[in-house]
This record gives C-alpha cells, structure tokens and sequence, in this order.
C-alpha cells in the first residue's frame, strides 16, 4: 500500500494499493527516479524526471523468488507500472535512477555461503529490463551481509552524465570491511573511479561491522554515512570523497535518541537529512551537527526512505514477512527550521518590560500551530498596536476571560445553543426586551474592495500588495489593511479575500439579553447559535458584559467558521489557492414556499446559491422586471447544500415511516440527528424537493450515504402545509436543505405576484453581465392560507351544518389558539355532485357553514343522503389557499347511472334481457345476438338484483355475438362483472372477451381465463389465442361461485400500459409489447372463443379511453351493492 500522511493532523491524504489481483509481500525499498516513463509508440514522455516513486517487493510470502519493482505518481499515488525481475535474482535495492532510464542494483547469494554477486537491472521508459553482472574492484568481494550495504551519488546521475554506485567490500587480504565506489557510465560497463576505499572499523572508529546505508550530498561533494555503534546506537558521518572524515555523532550519546538507524534520506530544499530510528523520522539539519535532530511521526517501519523535493513528501517503505507491507508518504514540507511560532511572537510582546503582565495573566496556547515568517515591533509604544496588526494578520481576538487575556482563533465551533427559554432576560418590574434583535449594515456601507500591503519575502522584503475585489456588489466601500508581517502572494490575497468576505457576513448583527446561568458560556470572542422564532443564529460574540440581576447583555455578528479553515489549521500551509485561479459560476435557487419564519410571512420568496465548482466565494442577487434594469435583492455569502432526486418519493403519511428519499448532492454533505432533535427541533434537517408550484417541505432523521448517493428516512411530510405536493416529486427535482445561514429572505410588493420577473446572481469576483438570467414567476406561496383541518359534517333537521378547525400562517404556540395572519377570517365551502363537479359555493365568516334544505333541493332536486364538500380559508390578497375534500353520509350507487354518465363510454350492455336473443346496448346502434341459448335471466349477481346472461352451462358454443366496426376498433378500456361457475377441464384457456380477426386467433385482444383460474389479457398482431406477443396474467385467482368486478385498461401502441383492476384494487400491470390494430372487421364476442367461458356474466362497459383506479373502486362499490 502507498499511504500518503499529513503528521500534522494524523490524517491519510491518500492510499494506493501495490498489489493487483494476486497478494504481494515482502516489499521493501523505496527511491524518487529522475528517469521519465514515456510512451511506447509516441515516445512522448508520460510522467517528467523525479515525479515518480519506485518500490521494490517480493509477489508474495509463498514464492519470496518473484521479484517486482513498482512505479508510482508521487503526487497521486496512482500506479504507473511495473517491471518483473527474473525469478533467480534475489532481493535488488533500488539506488540510481538516470536522466533516460531507471537503474537497479542488487547482491546477490550464489552457491555457498558467502559467495556474494552484484547484478545490474536497466529499466527502459519503456518498461523493458535487462540484467548484467558487476564485477568489484580489483583486490575486493562484495559483502552481502544486507542490501543496505549499497547507496548512490546522485548528484551526477541526475544531470544525465555518470553515476556512483557505493557499496561495502571485504579486502581478500585483512577481511576489512570497507566501502568503495563505482562508476557506471549510462549504458556501457562499470569502472572503479578515484574515490578511496577506506576501513570502516579503523575510520569509522564507532562502528562496528558494515556501514549501514548512505547518502551523496551533491552540493557539499561529500557522504553523509550511517553506522551502527558495538552498543546499537546509530552513528551519522560525514566522509569527504578524498576519504577525510569531518565528523561523526553517536545520537544515543549526544542527543539521546536510542537504536540503529533504519535509513537514510537527503531532503537538500531544506538541508535536512531524514533517519528512521525505532520508528521514528527524524529530521536534522546536515549543516550543523550540534543541532538535535526533530522527530515526527510514530510506528513507523521505514526500511527504506526517499526524499520528493517536488512534492515536498519523505516515502518511507517497510519490509514484512506478510502481504501486508506499507509506504508511506509523510507531507513534511513545513518542517525545516526558521519563523516563530504566533503564541511566541505574542507573549514576548505581552512578557516586555513595562507591561506589568506576568505569565498567569495571559493565555496565548491557541496561537501556538501558526508559523510566522517575519514580522516588525520597533518600539514598546507599538505593542498594543503589533497585536491588533497580528490580529489582522491572522484572525485572531485578544479578550479577557475570568481574567486572563486569551488569544482566541476565529472560525470555532459553537460552544452551545441557545433557545428562547435562555434569551429575552430581564429582571422582574422592568419591561421585557425583545428576545432577539436583528439589523444589517447597507451594501453601500460594506467593502467592495479591500487591499493588503504586506513585507513580500519574495522580493527582497520589499512591500507586495494584492487584493480581493467584490465585482458583483451594488456599492460600497474600498480599503487597504497594512501590515508589516512576512507574507506570500497566496497568503495575501486569501486575507484579502476573507477580510472582505467576513466584512458581509458580520453585517448582519445581533443584540440579546442571556440569563445569569451562561456568563461562562456567553463570553468575548465566543461562538453560539441562537434559535428563536423557526430561525437558526451562529455568532461570534463582540461584546458580553454583565449588568443588573447578573443578566448577560451580549452583542454578536454572524459567523460562519467555513471562511476561516485555512486560517486555524497549524503552520504556514495555506489550502486555498488565489482566488483569481478559478472563479465558480453560481446556481441560482428560487423557493416560493410557506414562510418559514413568523417574519417571513409578507410577501416574498427564499434565494440561495450552489456551484457545480470547488471554490466559491459567494454571489449577489439581482431582481428585474424587464430584463435590461436590474437591482440587488440579496446576498448570498453561504453555499447552499443543494442536490437532485434520484428517484421519485412515492406519497406516504405525514410521519412517514415507509418511504425513503434518495438524493445526490451538488454541493454540502447531510448527517442523521437523534430521535430528541428529530422530534423537537424546528431547525435540524428540514428540506424542499420538487420545483416551482410543487415544493414539498420535509424533515428527515436518517441519512446514509452509499456511492455518492444519500438516502434519507424517517421522514416528516407536508410541513408549512405543502401537503399538497406529496407525491408529487419525480427523478431529477431539486433537494434543497433549508438552512437559515445560507438562504436569503427577498420580500416583494404584492403587485409582483403572478408577474414575470428576472433574477441574476452574479458571483463575488465576476461581472452581473456574466450571471445567466433566470425567469421566475411568484406565487406569493408565504400569503396561501393554511388549509382548514378535523373536517366534519351533520345533519340538523334537513340542514347539513358544516365544521372545521381553522390554521395559521403563524407559528402556534402553546394551549394558544391559531394567530390571525389575514386581514378578516373568511371561508370558501364547495358543495360537489357525485362527479366532483361544483353545484354550489357558500362564504363563511367563522369556522362553520350550513348547507340548507332550500339548497339542496336547488341543487339536486331534494334532500340529499350523501354530502360531498371541500373547504380554504380564503386571503384577501391571493384568494382561496389549499381545499380540503369531505365527505359525510352514506348513498348507494346506481351502477346503470354510474356507467352511463362516464363521458369515455363507448357503449353499454347491461346483460339482463330475460328472453329473446338480443343483447340491447344502452345506446342501441351496438346491440348484440344472444348465440347458440345462453341461459338467460339465470341466478342473479349481487348487482342490485339485476339478472345476468349465464353462459355455456351445457358446455355448448354458447356466446354473445357482436358487429365490430370502427367503434371497436377504438376501445382502450373494458369492465364487467363477472362471476365463473367452472373452469376449463383440459389445458385449453377459456375466452371471456375477445376481440379478433379470425376465430380462434388472428390480429386483437383476448380477456381469457386459464385453466388454474387465472384471468389474463392478451394482444398480438398476428396470434392472439396460441402464441401472444403480449401476455398478462392477474395475481388473483378466481374461484368458482364467487363474484367479481373486472376493468382492464390497454392501448394498441408497443409501451402502452395494461392494468388489470379486481374489485376496485390494481391487481397487476405491464405493457404492449408488439403494436396491434385492433380489429374493425372479424369477431368480437363474449365467450364461443375455442374453450368456452363457463360463467355468469352482466354488464358489459367499452370505453375510448382508460379509466382510472377511483373508477373501478367505485365501480366495485356500486355492484357489490355496497353504499359510500
């Protein structure tokens, strides 16, 4: 594995596997190549010199002989390749890497112990390797006691000339163990060069046995040595190329750092060399050896380091004896040594003669992870005046707390929130205060522009100047911060940035009075959320002063922590880039909902902004009316966390525990929240989803994310009264969280509603003539009264009196009655006929109506049994909000009638003929012929006591014959009732209702039972009976002797929908699966189809277009004689 580390934070930037499909072990070795991996055929290069990491490893711990070395992007960590080693070859170390191709060496044991070879490996950019023997130097062996024992000079491979290879010999004469070197011009045969051999135990007067490892220091010409002491300690020297020793330092002596070196790396950016020691990384400087070495990191199995100056990482590679090795990429690149730490530059100004501060009376630990690279204090009279240019600097208060002066870092987490039951203090006898004040400085009062001149290290600590500039603002102000720190350019412009951009947010302020128990929670420089009135309030705290009764008297600012990130981390890194770099376009979203707050409620509508792009820096919104003037309504300074269904959220109770939301996000990330908050908390995860004229409020609990996708439970439905729109959504509509930090509240005239209006929002830094216009039309949703609830109705005499409880625009209080949001209480009561249609529409001043017999018989003829109504509260300025539907009573359908008045009727046969042999339609231009004696006026369904056509009772080609004509051609709709007495007695389909070219077959549709009692729909161009292309079966089975309505809707066209309807309830559905003409000419008959029917059937309906589910429900309803 390749883990990318941040030891600041302990946090894996990133990891990448080593191994492929098959387990890999035993890796080990570690080094940044200089060589380019290009491509093959091109031969343009892929990856430039020194961007890659190479790894060497063992495949895996059953077959150790496998050998691989792998190459990876040292920014990413993705693999780039590999290159197997021959299977004979032991364990190579990776030493040199040249300018065209990559090289690796390795000792190799052959034969009897002791007998030690050195082999070369040459990598191509191309991946292919080829393998030659080393010889040593005359008078020498290779000493293969550990790979270690070899290391490079770099300094010279990388400029594409010859490199230095460096290794441990034994002299053949004296078994000294020594060290030479040994040239190898790229690609041509190795020579000894000039550099001595040297004894190590005689030079090296520490050691004991080999040297260790090494490293070359091209900029000194020299080797900086790593030996292990007779006591275990690890010993650094520094030898010279003539073989001069100019130091050498035990660290377990001098610096007290304990065990062998496990490698070394040179990180020459900053003169460091990097030791992994007892697992350890210890950084120390190579230009002063009296300096002690700084740790970092923990448990680390560096057996094999490599230094990436262009990533500024330290690679450290493990060997272990399971497929479970690990490389590491530490991020060290703010470790070497110069700047002062934040906390020391303060307390040295507070600790200055004169100040009469002592140690206890300040506390500036919070500044201790910022690194300053320089800053300017000339004289005592400044010290107060350097802390505030600190401040400015690095957004930082400096406040009293419980006596002490505290060094407080903006962009903290709140501390606690406060609700209504903690604000509003006061003391008894006196006025009560408003709970929470708000106000908002004008545009033209805050920044446009804001500059920092700053001391520029870059150019000789010359004065550098940059600044971030508000492009979409209406107006405002321009100013220039100066401050006499160390900055870079980037460092710079994101103060500039987030001066300006905290100047907006803390425009909008706060007064409040806190009940004594908080003055240690309410405090200078504290953050809290106050939630008051539906709305959620994070704040920093400018002042908090205690007053009569010990009441907290606080004054705060908005706060959003999210522009102060790059500023609390630790160090000098700075994330964020200029902001010129790349500037997010913004998604402007409109939501004509309910008010969400009491002070929402006059007209208006909610904007927020998204971006599809990493950075955003926040956006203005402009209003217009004709597309060409425009005005600023709204500024937006917070990313909304904004999204899009991924699939459709079916209709469900208003705690809907069934259904879940699926959503993926554009922008902001979701959390769950516990049963308490879930239940109680008018803030905690409320969103939107739908569009414009459908938005439906929730509240959910859960959130689980899996690919990208979150999926949301515990749902609340149809809050602020969008109860309407449940059901509603479909794949694609918007997900918006109603977040009061990131919405902004755009209150309108009145006469704009119903008006096509133009918004614009133009992000912080473009121009407006950038921003796409968006049209918008409002609604004026936050006017819509509340629909009136507990519905009910009674008769008093011949009167219907009817009744309802009203609600408000207004949140409710408790054991309060509802607010009056409207300028008079009024009512509008629909009174409805038996197809919803409007007879008759009665005002109402209060919560009742009476629907008078006078009325009725005006409307129906005389009293009716059966009430069907609908109820809104009615606003004087939109009208009739949402109508609420009634029904009280009871009535008993005439199921003749209920046919009959159905505008899509084809025609009708009601079957109940008692003699004869027509079969009479309602309209008479369709009668059929009664075929072949079906019983007639036989035992009579439930249907009202009507008599139906039973057929085929003697097992005869009885049937009901019918003249197909244009009319037939156009049914996309049947019902009956139905009730079968036997089913077929071989595996032959019985036909009900069937509609063909041919008898028996042909182009049409078929209504069949199957032998086990099951009622399915056929259609096919060509086959209909014995081979249909469509073919759907019902999930009920029918039962001999039991009744049942039927309706089955289908369309002739491939996709159309089948449903097929059992008493009142869908009971299955598909689609056409091959286009049908339905047939004009042929037959069409109820049963005489092959196998016939054995059944009572009656009241056969063709309609010319599909009915819906409340039709077959009143249908069923009608025929089992049952009443609403």
């Amino acid at each position: 594995m390749l883990v990318a580390f941040d030891p600041y934070s302990q946090t894996e930037v990133y990891r990448s596997r080593i191994y492929d499909a098959n387990t890999y072990g035993g890796g080990y070795w570690v080094m940044q190549c200089g060589w380019p991996i290009v491509d093959s055929v091109t031969g343009v290069p892929l990856y430039p010199p020194n961007s890659v990491i190479a790894v060497y490893h063992n495949q895996n711990v059953s077959n150790p002989q496998n050998r691989f070395v792998r190459f990876f992007n040292a920014d990413s960590g993705l693999q780039i390749g590999f290159v197997p080693i021959s299977t004979s070859e032991s364990q190579p170390k990776i030493v040199s890497a040249y300018s065209d191709d990559a090289v690796f060496y390795q000792l190799k044991y052959s034969g009897a112990p002791g007998t030690v070879s050195m082999r070369r490996h040459h990598v191509s950019p191309e991946m292919a390797i080829s393998t030659q023997s080393v010889d040593p130097p005359a008078g020498y062996t290779w000493f293969g006691a550990n790979n270690d024992s070899m290391w490079a000079k770099p300094g010279s491979v990388f400029d594409g000339t010859a490199g230095v290879i460096c290794a441990t010999v034994v002299n053949a004469s004296t078994s000294a163990v020594g060290f030479v070197t040994w040239q190898d011009a790229p690609p041509g045969v190795g020579a000894t060069v000039a550099y001595p051999v040297f004894n190590a135990v005689d030079e090296l007067a520490t050691a004991s046995g080999n040297p260790h490892s090494g490293i070359y220091d091209p900029a000194e010409d020299c080797f900086f040595i790593v030996s292990t002491s007779t006591g275990g300690d690890c010993v650094i020297s520094r030898v010279e190329t003539d073989g001069s020793i100019t130091f050498e330092v035990n660290l377990d002596t001098t610096f007290s750092i304990n065990g062998p070196a496990e490698s070394i790396a040179l990180d020459k950016s900053r003169d460091f060399l990097w030791i992994v020691i007892a697992g350890v990384a210890y950084a120390w400087p190579t230009y002063d050896e009296t300096v002690a070495p700084a740790g970092y990191g923990s448990s680390l199995e560096g057996q094999a380091l490599a230094w990436h100056p262009y990533s500024g990482s330290l690679f450290a590679g493990s060997r272990t004896d399971s497929p479970v090795d690990t490389y590491w990429q530490y991020h060290l690149q703010n470790l070497s040594g110069g700047g002062e730490t934040l906390q020391s530059i303060v307390q040295d100004i507070c600790d200055a003669p004169g100040t009469n501060l002592t140690t206890g009376d300040r506390d500036c630990s919070a500044l201790s992870g910022i690194t300053v690279a320089g800053f300017k204090l000339s004289t005592v009279a400044q010290r107060r005046a350097a802390i505030d240019t600190l401040r400015s600097a690095y957004l930082f208060d400096f406040v009293p707390r419980a006596g002490v002066l505290t060094a407080v870092l903006r962009g903290g987490s709140s501390a606690a929130t406060l609700d209504d039951d903690d604000i509003g203090a006061y003391v008894e006898g006196t006025n009560a205060p408003v709970p929470l004040t708000i106000s908002r400085a004008t545009e033209d009062r805050l920044p446009k522009k804001v500059g920092v001149r700053f001391v520029d290290a870059a150019q000789n600590y010359e004065v550098g100047y940059e600044h971030a500039t508000r492009l979409a603002s209406a107006g405002g102000t321009e100013s220039t911060l100066d401050i006499a720190v160390v900055l870079s350019h980037d460092e710079a412009a994101q103060l500039a940035s987030v001066t300006q951009h905290s100047a907006h947010i803390e425009a909008e302020q706060y007064e409040f009075s806190a009940m004594p128990s908080l003055r240690d929670t309410a405090v200078p420089a504290g953050v809290l959320t106050v939630s008051h009135d539906g709305g959620t309030y994070p704040m920093r705290l400018v002042s908090a002063s205690i007053v009569e009764g010990g009441i907290v008297q606080c004054e705060g600012v908005r706060h959003d922590a999210s522009i102060y990130t790059d500023y609390t981390v630790g160090g000098t890194t700075r994330d964020r880039l200029r902001s010129v770099a790349a500037i997010g376009s913004t998604q402007l979203v409109t939501l004509d909902i309910p008010g969400l707050r009491d002070a929402d409620l006059p007209a208006g509508y909610y904007v927020g902004g998204a971006t599809y792009s990493p950075e955003w820096a926040g956006a203005q919104v402009f209003d217009s009316e004709d597309g060409v003037s425009y005005a600023s309504v709204a500024t937006l300074d917070t990313e909304l966390t904004y999204g899009f269904l991924t699939a459709a959220l079916a209709d469900g109770d208003e705690t809907d525990l069934e259904n879940t939301l699926s959503v993926r996000l554009v922008s902001g990330s979701l959390a769950s929240i516990s049963d308490a908050v879930w239940q109680s908390s008018a803030t905690e995860n409320y969103a939107a989803i739908g569009a414009h004229g459908r938005w439906e409020v929730i509240k959910f609990k859960d959130a689980a994310e899996s690919g990208g996708v979150y999926t949301l439970s515990g749902l609340i439905r149809g809050v602020r009264d969008t109860v309407a729109a449940k059901g509603t959504s479909v794949v694609g509509d918007k997900f918006i969280v109603l977040d009061a930090n990131a919405m902004r509240r755009v209150t309108m005239p009145e006469t704009y509603i119903a008006s096509a209006r133009w918004l614009k929002a133009a992000t912080f830094g473009r121009s407006i003539d950038d921003a796409i216009a968006v049209a918008f039309t409002p609604g004026g949703r936050s006017l819509k009264p509340f629909r009136p609830v507990s519905l009910d109705a009674q008769l008093s005499g011949s009167d219907w009196v009817i009744t309802w409880d009203r609600q408000d625009r207004k949140q409710a209080r408790f054991l309060q009655q509802p607010a009056m949001s409207e300028e008079a209480e009024s009512y509008s009561v629909q009174i409805l006929d038996y197809s919803d249609s409007v007879v008759r529409t009665i005002a109402a001043s209060d919560e009742t109506a009476t629907y008078t017999s006078a009325m009725q018989t005006t409307d129906f003829g005389g009293n009716i049994s059966l009430l069907k109504y609908k109820v809104a509260q009615v606003s004087a300025t939109v009208g009739a909000g949402p109508y609420v539907s009634g029904v009280a009573g009871s009535y008993t359908l005439d199921y003749d009638a209920l046919v009959t008045s159905r505008s899509a009727l084809i025609d009708f046969w009601p079957l109940d003929e008692t003699s004869g042999t027509t079969a009479a339609s309602d309209s008479a231009a369709h009668d059929g012929t009664y075929t072949n004696g079906p019983t007639l006026n036989s035992t009579s369904l439930t249907l009202d006591g009507a008599p139906s056509v039973r057929m085929n009772t003697s097992g005869n080609d009885d049937r009901i014959q019918f003249t197909p004509g244009a009319w037939s051609a156009a049914v996309r709709c049947v019902d009956f009732v139905i009730r079968p007495n036997a089913f077929s007695s071989i595996a032959q389909d019985q036909g009900v209702l069937w509609a063909s070219t041919s008898l028996g077959g042909g182009n049409g549709w078929a209504i069949m039972f199957t032998q086990a009692g099951r009622l399915t729909f056929r259609a096919d161009p060509s086959d209909v009976y014995t081979a249909p292309d469509t073919e759907i079966a019902s999930n009920t089975t029918f039962a001999a002797g039991n009744e049942y309505h039927v309706m089955i809707n289908f369309g002739p066209t491939i996709g159309d929908d089948v449903e097929i309807y059992v008493d009142g309830i869908l009971d299955t559905s598909g689609t056409i699966a091959s286009t049908v003409t339905f047939p004009s000419t042929g037959y069409l008959r109820a049963g005489g189809m092959l196998q016939h029917v054995q059944s009572n059937i009656a009241k056969i309906g063709m309609y010319n277009a599909n009915l819906s589910a409340y039709d077959a429900i009143v249908a069923t309803i009608s025929a089992k004689g049952l009443t609403l």
